[in-house]
């Protein structure tokens, strides 16, 4: 018995022996345990677009500046694009629903070109394509693509088509969105796809890309269970 134990300590003596070792000799990047909260979504919300027309007066030699402030008013991340037009992507934490988006000249002006407030849902990917600015708007001239994970909350199907309820869950506070589902809508479930809204259960976890509608309304293109 004592002999066991014995060999028992020595082995767990090895192990973190050996683990010291290779810690000290490079970066050793470990996980002994899950570091999950719970939540359905990344920290960080995008909007990303590109801008296709300008003022004729704008010069924005050095880019234009893309400047997203969250919905709160308290934080505001931004990007500048290579050329006078072009792609822009900005992340930060949005706050949710109600994000401004600004375009000004370059990053040095005080000027705001354009504004537009935005519906981005936590941890969502928001595209909205090519873009007019002018006369202190932004005009958005394509459907507005969205990417987001949330939980399958409730469904109402009738063969491929229907609407679900999904909640998105961020920092305690819970976004409900209404997911519509049709028959161009790709579902997929692990290796099975082309299946049907029905076979969507209550509880999944799901990442939806779609076209973003009035409200907190979403038209499903892909629906992707976790």
């Amino acid at each position: 018995m004592r002999a066991d134990v014995r060999g028992s300590s020595f082995r767990i003596y090895l192990f973190f022996l050996v683990v010291s070792f290779l810690a000290a000799g490079c970066d050793l990047d470990i996980d002994f345990g899950s570091g999950g909260n719970g939540e359905t979504v990344e920290d960080d919300e995008v909007i990303m677009g590109s801008v296709e027309e300008v003022p004729d007066n704008v010069d924005g030699v050095s880019g234009l500046l893309a400047k997203v402030t969250s919905g709160d008013g308290l934080r505001s991340y931004e990007d500048t694009t290579e050329e006078p037009s072009g792609d822009f992507s900005v992340s930060g934490d949005f706050d949710g629903s109600n994000a401004r988006l600004e375009i000004f000249e370059n990053e040095n002006s005080d000027s705001v070109l354009g504004s537009i407030r935005l519906n981005v849902f936590p941890g969502a990917v928001l595209d909205i394509g090519d873009i007019r600015v002018g006369g202190t708007n932004i005009e958005l001239t394509e459907d507005t693509n969205i990417t987001f994970n949330g939980e399958i909350s409730g469904k109402t199907c009738e063969g491929r088509n229907g609407n679900l309820e999904v909640t998105i869950e961020s920092d305690g506070e819970e976004t409900e969105v209404t997911v519509s589902v049709t028959a161009s809508t790709e579902i997929e479930i692990g290796s099975d796809e082309n299946l049907e809204c029905g076979d969507i259960v209550t509880g999944d976890e799901a990442e939806i890309d779609g076209i973003l509608l009035v409200g907190s309304t979403v038209e499903a293109t892909i629906i992707d269970i976790e």
